[in-house]
């Protein structure tokens, strides 16, 4: 799935939150093939209406125990989809 189908069904302030941080999906969506279908796997999960449930929420930690960032080494989309899906929960 591509950055875009993925952003389309998000929520309308967390898209609005995503495209511009990535100006429209040109930045911060992954370099490698690997990295942008990882991008667009974590944006689906944020859109996820039990994005906040227990076992979503475990599965994150679970994923970002060895890690900072959800995608590669840096900040991406990945990692402000999923902060604004979850930022009104905590």
């Amino acid at each position: 799935m591509s950055f875009q189908a993925a952003a389309a069904k998000l929520n309308p302030p967390v898209r609005d939150l995503v495209v511009a941080f990535t100006e429209n999906g040109t930045r911060h969506v992954g370099d490698a093939e690997k990295d942008q279908q990882e991008v667009a796997e974590w944006i689906e999960k944020a859109a996820q209406p039990d994005v906040a449930s227990a076992a979503r929420i475990q599965s994150l930690n679970t994923a970002l125990i060895p890690r900072t960032y959800l995608v590669n080494n840096a900040l991406s989309a990945a990692d402000v989809a999923i902060y604004g899906a979850l930022h009104p929960y905590f």
